[in-house]
């Protein structure tokens, strides 16, 4: 959008900058992208040399830097549909004179023609193109999202969703409608199927539902871990109707009942339906939850 060319230099730039405003010197990129070619690393610090793709993402990883898509690769495994990247390139530089935008490959096939193919540089609209897949989710029927959820975690390799079984995977997609991109929905159900030691926190979401108001949510967890506790039927119906029971009952907005919990059970502020989640956690691993994030939080971390 800028007007300047897209260029798998970009990729480099961004990691570049970022490990500058670190402070990171040569022999820590080398530790944390697994290079051993001091060379390369010296050169790729001081100018515009690039690095193996691998090294670069390992590097990106570890500064917490997202890396612009470029290469075709690039936005499969970010989680967009492959006939929504087709429709938004084919209307780069070209467009069918009556203001369509959404087209299938056959419709494009048809109605394709380099007599209205601009002369100008076209500008890849990054905004548009999420809002293009957005749209196209929504649209799209469950045996198509979950293909696609399935290319996306095949691209991406080993995950907390790699392993989940057909029929799982097609609840998570139905319980986060809505989503722009597959990753959302692993960022929104990926620490449910984490082992429980492996759940962090969030410092940002402990201090705002856990420990404001004088530890107003802990407060909240004690009492849900007895309400819990005696829960008969761990559905999502029952454990829907304890939690607005509670929230009733001490006269508090759902929310300040739900993201406790929440942030108790998957380390962050953003989960599927709190009852859904639990549901999906069990009985057993959900009171473990509950009962680290106690004793986390009361060790400051």
């Amino acid at each position: 959008m800028t007007g300047t060319k897209m260029s798998k230099r970009e990729k480099d730039k961004v990691v570049r900058d970022a490990a500058k405003a670190g402070g990171l010197d040569d022999a820590r990129i080398m530790a944390l992208s697994d290079l051993r070619d001091a060379e390369l690393i010296h050169a790729w610090r001081r100018s515009d040399t690039q690095l193996p793709g691998e090294a670069l993402v390992r590097l990106a990883k570890t500064l917490a830097v997202s890396v612009p898509e470029i290469e075709i690769h690039d936005f499969r495994k970010s989680g967009y549909l492959p006939e929504v990247l087709v429709n938004f390139i084919a209307l780069l530089g070209w467009n069918p004179g009556d203001g369509r935008e959404k087209f299938t490959l056959d419709e494009l096939c048809e109605a394709f023609s380099l007599e209205r193919v601009g002369k100008t540089n076209a500008r890849f609209d990054r905004d548009k193109l999420l809002a293009f897949n957005t749209a196209a989710v929504e649209a799209a029927s469950p045996a198509r999202l979950l293909a696609g959820l399935r290319d996306y975690l095949a691209a991406n390799g080993p995950g907390p969703l790699t392993n989940l079984d057909d029929a799982l995977l097609a609840k998570l997609l139905e319980l986060c409608r809505g989503f722009r991109t597959f990753p959302d929905l692993e960022r929104k159900c990926g620490a449910i199927f984490l082992p429980d030691e492996a759940v962090t926190y969030d410092p940002k979401a402990v201090k705002d539902w856990l420990l404001k108001g004088d530890g107003a949510g802990l407060h909240v967890l004690h009492d849900l871990q007895g309400l819990l506790a005696a829960v008969d039927d761990w559905s999502p119906a029952r454990l829907d109707e304890v939690i607005r029971g509670y929230a009733e009952r001490h006269q508090l907005g759902l929310n300040k009942v739900a993201q406790p919990l929440r942030v108790a059970v998957m380390g962050t502020a953003v989960s599927p339906q709190i009852s859904e989640t639990l549901a999906l956690l069990g009985r057993t691993r959900t009171e473990a939850r509950i009962a680290r994030a106690h004793l986390i939080v009361a060790r400051g971390g």
